[in-house]
């Protein structure tokens, strides 16, 4: 079920009642010219219809990245009813690329950037699967499918494409990229060079987004090859070569390992070392269930894989693993050749062809179905071993395996331990479906258990795929038994609370009569039908939409055979199926630190604003050229060396990663050659001065991956993950090259992340920024230790001559600035009366301090009250005194919002305040007559300056103690003027005012006071 090593952007689904919304208003990025998306109207032309033929409840989803639409379902509808374009005869493969021709508009990919249709039966009709090309070329992970009823309507569409155009004309040779490749298990697992064996190397198009890989996004035509070694059967890696640089772009191990079959035949190795695994072999022939003596681990493995292949018969209707009687075939207490190895062994995987179980493993019954499900999904799906597709991988070998034990008479297992992974291993159980958190592993995606996958222990697990599994494994929990077993009160998770999928009957979990083995069958069924819509690089957020999708599919089947009655869906199993993914929050983006890279550096921590006095955004290459200086040291055969304006004519592909703009710096790490190491720099040409008393800094942005591996000591022994190649900071105070330092120490917000390993590296033992960064981030320098000196700094890549190689460092937004925070001091707002002036002022001073700054321009701006953008300054004036200012004479006809601010004036970083002028309008109130008999109405009556047309003014009565009441109000004339009467009810003074209420032009504003005698 164990593995080893970087994430597609996230993607957002919605329901397509406001689905225009989602469209990026660009076009999306097409694999061919036939395939570009269309215009924008026809996009929103497409959603409309699909809207139409939904009846309103389609669902689409698109990547961030690339804009693409990556899903398209039917939602609760079913089925999109069929366009006029697509067949309702003939084969499912002419009426899937039909469906590809018609959506290309949303999904940019058409027809010509596919190829190789697989056609997989599903209970409603079938799933078609295509394999993406550019160029000619397959797309590593990109896939599409289309799945259909047996009419030819649309069930859902599913793509994980890249939209990358690399040359597909190779420059390194399939013989070399094999003779490259091959260096990887002799370096990682330390295996003699004469055993290493690599398959034909195959061109293919890598896009590391696809594969959920952190970090720049990394596209290049490579060679893949799967390397292997006589006598370890252990080791099986793909590994990606860049068929233009010769570098190893990506390699990991495919042994589907645990952590800690059968038309079929066991072999027992009994606790020997061997060199190979397979069964049947010499010194482990094959085992009958009947033979005397026979260890339990062989007949615990002739039995379970039994109720495995009878699972997949009866439940799935499927005949072993690839539904054409692949023999379910295990090796039992099986032992490695390698002497680091333990002996007895603690471990199981499949090895593309049949089970391998350590001592003891073969007697946990959904360990075994685990193992064996591995060739289920390698027969459909294909999920890569990957990140969230590998997690995925290794949840659905858990569902299954749990599910072939709970539903099996050889079920050991209580009630009480349902849901336990391994309980029945030597060591126990591993996992927890019901409960992941247990065993320190996310039961959502935004977990802080979620394993980021990028440190020693993730890139053994291939990006944490046992640990981040658990996700998928809870939402199977959570359809199967809803949240009525959980143990919050009342019986939520997340927040949510719902029950699980029905029987046959429509009965749930919480009834005591519902059938156990009818619901886990339909789950089972649920899961089988998305293993075969899936693409080989999904994340959960595929998972996300398919799964509903899958059920709402089912739904529309009615009744589905099986061999004693039928299954139904119904659409109470799809609430649950749609509770449970979002409870685990599979739509999520997982936010755990280190699941991405480090926070950027803030450019200033002492409440200051940067004032710059050197700079490169690497926009200009004449300026950019004339700023930085090449250097390498290396044998003629390293094609590796410094590039200041990534992309241009010299640059490679993958040179190009801008943290802004268009263009940044790259520093090749380039693959070794066995003989000489390289070290590659690129120094600033001129020195810039370093100002005593004030805060200077560097400030750079960059991305990084450098060469990297799991390693061994001379003697085979595991010694964890190693760094090959490195990159760090350095500098110099003298105007030769001899005497650069490390800047390591003056790095004081994102410092280096590692040591490269003790090789022949030029950084060898030394701290520098190794592995991958997983993105753009920021590192700062503070210099003022070298403050009254001229500094300049450069960049050094290390490569070891053994380096396979990896992206390289990615240099953006080079910046030399000061911190030396000021304090601008401002009026509160205040309020004066229309066609009245006000005066705005305050002081410069240094933050913190009574210390003020004299001599300085201050500008002012103004816009009206509450808009989003500032005019053009409209008065400048300089601070005096005690950095006093002052702007007098402000009379603006509204309400006003005003900024004053400081530039930039070195060493002083420049700051800001702003405040508001209120303007009352003037109102004016006068009586017809002060003297009324009771009986009488009294009439009031003025005007409101500046005009207020239709607005309404209010006739207010005093009642004491401060407190006033309405007692009637008039609508504002044309010259905004107004009449307003009232008809006292007693004899009495009264004493009146009118009040025009704030708007958002002006203040609030009351007219004086009128006394009214009623005798």
């Amino acid at each position: 079920m164990a593995r080893r090593r970087p994430t597609r952007s996230t993607t957002v689904v919605t329901v397509v009642a406001a689905a225009l919304a989602l469209l990026p208003g660009a076009g999306l990025a097409a694999a061919s010219p036939a395939a570009r998306a269309g215009s924008g109207d026809n996009r929103s032309a497409l959603v409309r219809e699909l809207l139409s033929r939904t009846r309103g409840q389609a669902r689409i989803a698109h990547d961030q990245g690339s804009g693409r639409v990556t899903f398209v379902g039917a939602g609760k509808a079913r089925v999109v009813t069929r366009p006029s374009d697509v067949p309702a005869t003939g084969s499912a493969d002419a009426a899937a690329r039909a469906y590809l021709r018609h959506l290309a508009p949303l999904t940019g990919v058409g027809e010509p950037a596919v190829r190789s249709p697989e056609v997989l039966d599903q209970p409603w009709g079938s799933t078609v699967h295509y394999q993406q090309t550019s160029g000619g070329v397959p797309v590593l992970g990109g896939e599409v499918t289309v799945s259909l009823d047996r009419s030819h309507q649309l069930s859902a569409y599913s793509a994980t494409t890249s939209d990358t155009t690399v040359d597909t004309t190779p420059r390194v040779s399939a013989t070399v990229a094999a003779r490259v490749a091959a260096r990887v298990p002799v370096r990682a697992y330390r295996v003699p060079a004469s055993a290493v064996r690599a398959s034909r190397p195959e061109l293919a198009v890598y896009d590391s987004r696809l594969l959920g890989t952190p970090g720049q996004r990394t596209q290049a035509l490579v060679w893949r090859t799967e390397v292997t070694a006589a006598g370890r059967p252990d080791v099986r890696e793909l590994v990606l070569v860049d068929a233009v640089r010769g570098a190893v772009v990506l390699h990991f191990s495919e042994v589907d390992r645990a952590d800690s079959t059968f038309s079929g035949q066991v072999c027992d190795f009994a606790n020997t070392r061997t060199t190979l695994d397979t069964c049947p072999q010499s010194g482990a022939p094959v085992v009958a269930p009947t033979d005397p003596g026979i260890s339990m681990d062989a007949k615990d493995a002739y039995a379970f894989a039994q109720d495995t292949w009878d699972f997949y018969s009866r439940v799935l209707g499927r005949t072993s693993v690839d539904d054409h009687a692949l023999p379910m075939t295990a090796s039992v207490r099986y032992c490695s050749g390698a002497a680091t190895d333990d002996c007895p062994w603690g471990n199981a995987y499949w090895n593309s062809t049949q089970a391998v179980f350590g001592d003891g493993f073969a007697q946990s019954e959904d360990v075994v179905a685990h193992e064996l499900s591995h060739g289920l999904t390698q027969y459909t799906s294909g999920l890569l071993y990957y990140f969230q597709s590998g997690a995925i991988n290794e949840s659905m070998s858990d569902v299954m395996g749990e599910l072939v034990q709970q539903t099996s008479e050889n079920a050991l297992e209580g009630a009480s331990s349902n849901w336990q992974l391994g309980e029945d291993m030597p060591g126990g159980a591993i996992r927890s479906m019901k409960d992941p958190t247990e065993y320190q592993m996310p039961d959502t995606m935004t977990s802080t258990l979620w394993e980021p996958g990028t440190d020693a222990h993730g890139l053994f697990d291939a990006g944490g795929v046992h640990e981040n599994s658990s996700v998928g494994n809870k939402a199977a929990y959570l359809i199967t038994e809803g949240t009525h077993l959980e143990t919050k009160v009342p019986n939520t998770f997340n927040g949510a609370s719902f029950t699980g999928m029905t029987d046959n009957e429509g009965r749930d979990l919480t009834q005591p009569d519902a059938v156990r083995s009818e619901v886990l069958e339909k789950v089972a069924n649920l899961y089988y039908t998305v293993e075969r819509m899936m693409t080989p690089s999904a994340n959960y957020a595929d998972l996300y939409n398919l799964l509903p999708q899958a059920c709402n599919a089912l739904v529309a089947v009615g009744p589905i055979p099986r061999p004693q009655g039928t299954y139904t869906f119904r659409s109470a199993d799809c609430i649950a199926v749609q509770h449970a993914v979002d409870a685990t929050e599979m739509d999520k983006t997982p936010t755990k630190p280190g699941a991405g890279a480090r926070p950027m550096a803030p450019m200033c921590t002492n409440g200051g604003t940067p004032t710059v006095s050197w700079s490169d955004g690497f926009e200009d290459p004449t300026a950019s050229s004339a700023q930085w200086q090449v250097a390498s040291t290396s044998a003629t055969q390293h094609s590796g060396t410094w590039f200041v304006n990534a992309p241009d004519a010299n640059t490679p592909d993958g040179a190009a990663f801008p943290h802004t703009g268009h263009h940044n710096m790259w520093g090749d790490d380039p693959p070794g050659d066995g003989v000489t190491p390289a070290t590659l720099s690129v120094a600033m040409r001129t020195s810039t001065a370093i100002v005593p008393g004030v805060g200077t800094y560097l400030w750079f942005a960059h991305a990084y991956g450098f060469d990297e591996f799991d390693g061994t000591d001379d003697n085979g022994n595991p010694v964890g993950h190693l760094y090959g190649d490195g990159g760090r900071v350095e500098y110099t105070t003298t105007a030769d090259d001899t005497h650069w330092q490390d800047a390591g120490p003056l790095i004081d917000v994102n410092g280096y992340t590692g040591t490269v390993d003790g090789s022949d590296s030029p950084l060898a033992g030394q701290d520098a920024f190794v592995g991958t960064s997983k993105g753009y981030t920021a590192s700062r320098l503070d210099l003022s230790s070298l403050a009254g000196r001229s500094v300049r700094v450069r960049f050094v890549i290390g490569a070891s001559s053994l380096s396979w190689g990896s992206y390289g460092w990615y240099v953006d937004d080079v910046k030399v600035y000061t911190c030396n925070p000021t304090t601008l001091s401002l009026t509160k707002p205040i309020t004066i009366s229309y066609a009245h002036s006000g005066t705005l002022s305050g002081a410069l001073t240094v933050a913190g301090t009574s210390s003020w700054i004299n001599g300085q321009a201050i500008w002012l701006y103004q816009k009206p009250h509450g808009s989003a953008v500032w005019g053009n300054a409209i008065r400048v004036t300089t601070t005096a005194g005690q950095g006093s200012y002052a702007f007098a004479g402000l009379s603006p006809y509204g309400n006003e919002d005003y900024l004053v601010k400081f530039d930039d004036s070195a060493p002083w970083a420049h700051s800001w305040a702003s405040t508001t002028i209120y303007v009352a309008p003037t109102v004016s109130a006068r009586a017809s007559s002060t003297s009324f008999r009771l009986g009488g109405t009294v009439t009031l009556s003025g005007t409101v300056t500046p005009n207020h047309y239709r607005q309404y003014v209010y006739l207010q009565r005093y009642l004491g103690s401060g407190r006033w009441t309405t007692v009637n109000h008039a609508t504002l004339t044309s010259a905004s003027t107004y009449t307003v009467t009232w008809k006292p009810r007693a004899r009495a003074a009264y004493v009146l005012r009118v009040v025009k209420n704030a708007d958002s032009d002006h203040a609030g504003a009351t007219s004086s006071t009128v006394t009214i005698h009623v005798r």
